[in-house]
């Protein structure tokens, strides 16, 4: 029988391309620990050297450690790990620094916890709950470019407020022709104002700057979502903490960015060796709800399946919030939404064989989701069983009323696509009678039951799939 429970699963050798999943998942936590170290130092450097902070190397030492926590963030996020290994290492993380300062602290022990405390607190806790608003799972795909307008906008702000220090005597001379004419409240509303349309619109023009590169493979999702973290906290630096030394260091801070860029693209280059090729691709249907499990299991699969390999499904309202891409943003921002979705099947067909299916340049491989009308769905679901590497059919929730899944089985059967096909359910007596009735030999498929908890079903599921692709 193709029936694979838990014990018998996790009974199975690991196939080489999970090993693949794990091994680019630790490649791509080293290097950002790395890179994130590397800029630590040297914004530590440029802290200590402004005299914002004067003192021995062991305050180097605490000052270059409580700006490495981006690292840690950066790592949380490309490392692929569960919400148990998260919170994990944030603890540890934690439980370091604490005492990393304790150890080179010369004052008493409690004194040293509250001065950590202080230290990280200020320089970290404001920009980590900044990047929280944005950085949520349910909006994480969208996330990074409302930041990018929200902080670019803010920043103008900042700048009108900053312009009197930075250029006194020309501010001066405007102020006193302006404050004649017009009330000193109309004055500021407006300087802010204007700041703030100068700063949108400029963040409008890296937005199509952004949406462009990434249709072009130029950047992926991930690296948008990471650069977006260190260009928040370097301008969160150099804003508060090096402005105060002299802008000549917070125009060095800034630099911390590009530095970032470059070690990040370097390191790739050098360091992350070419998958598998050609790519397995694996596509995902499921039973379409409003509110299912299917939405989890898409965050889990995009985490590790696609260190290997594209992922493809049809869209849908469950999963358009998860797996939006930045051109599609921009589609929406000029009321083009439309253009999403296919007219016919034939340019179904054709859109999917012109997406890319290389790796983007931050290591991940795309999420292809191809949104369809009813009459187009099936002819581009027939395709994709046809020419995917392994398929994974999410039936939990499933009733016989859902008639396109059962289309979708007797196409599996017509493709002879079972020896490559997962099914996830939470019925087997149902899904049974249901394959039996699609002509689909229940010895052919692989039935798989999740139990609810993530540190045991993340393995199992993972490992079956590597395995079908391995055979197909």
């Amino acid at each position: 029988m193709g029936r694979i429970s838990v014990p018998t699963a996790a009974a199975l050798p690991d196939p080489p391309l999970l090993d693949n999943i794990k091994s680019a998942q630790q490649r791509s936590a080293a290097l950002h620990a790395l890179v994130g170290c590397l800029i630590a130092v040297y914004l530590a450097w440029l802290t200590m050297a402004g005299s914002v902070i004067d003192g021995t190397l062991a305050q180097f030492v605490v000052v270059t450690a409580t700006l490495a926590w981006p690292a840690v963030l950066s790592v949380v996020l490309a490392a692929g790990l569960s919400r148990r290994q998260r919170w994990l290492m944030l603890v540890g993380a934690a439980a370091g620094y604490t005492l990393l300062f304790v150890l080179l602290s010369v004052g008493l022990t409690g004194e040293a916890l509250a001065n950590a405390g202080v230290l990280w607190l200020g320089m970290n806790l404001p920009v980590t709950l900044f990047l929280a608003t944005f950085l949520t799972r349910r909006i994480r795909a969208v996330g990074p470019i409302v930041l990018l307008i929200n902080f670019i906008t803010v920043g103008g702000i900042g700048a009108v407020v900053l312009l009197p220090a930075s250029a006194p005597e020309i501010t001066e001379s405007l102020g006193r022709v302006l404050f004649r004419t017009l009330h000193p409240l109309v004055v500021i509303a407006a300087s802010l104002v204007i700041g703030a349309g100068v700063a949108v619109v400029i963040g409008i023009w890296l937005l199509h700057k952004l949406a462009d590169l990434y249709a072009r493979n130029h950047i992926g999702d991930e690296g948008i979502i990471l650069s977006a973290l260190w260009l928040v906290y370097i301008v969160f630096l150099s804003s508060f903490d090096l402005l105060f030394a002299g802008p000549g260091y917070a125009a060095l801070g800034l630099g911390a960015f590009p530095l970032y860029l470059l070690l990040t693209r370097a390191g790739r280059h050098l360091f992350l060796t070419p998958g598998i090729e050609p790519p397995p691709t694996l596509l995902l249907l499921r039973v379409f709800a409003q509110r299912g499990p299917t939405a989890d299991l898409f965050h889990t699969l995009s985490r590790h399946w696609r260190q290997v390999g594209p992922m493809t499904m049809i869209g849908g309202a469950d999963l358009a919030e998860a797996a939006i891409e930045p051109h599609e943003v921009m589609l929406f921002l000029r009321g083009e939404i439309s253009d999403i979705f296919v007219k016919d099947a034939h340019s179904a067909i054709e859109r999917l064989a012109a997406s890319p299916t290389e790796c983007d340049p931050d290591g991940r491989y795309r999420c292809r989701q191809i949104f369809c009308f009813d009459d187009t769905w099936f002819t581009l679901a027939e395709n994709l069983i046809a020419k995917s590497s392994v398929i994974l059919m999410d039936l939990r929730l499933f009733t016989t009323e859902r008639t396109g899944v059962l289309k979708e089985l007797r196409a599996i059967a017509a493709h002879s696509a079972q020896p490559k096909t997962v099914i996830l359910h939470d019925n087997r007596g149902l899904v049974e009678a249901t394959l039996r009735h699609s002509d689909i030999d229940l010895a052919t498929v692989k039935l798989l039951h999740l139990s609810g908890k993530e540190s045991q079903d993340v393995p199992i599921l993972l490992r079956c799939l590597a395995d079908v692709a391995q055979k197909a």
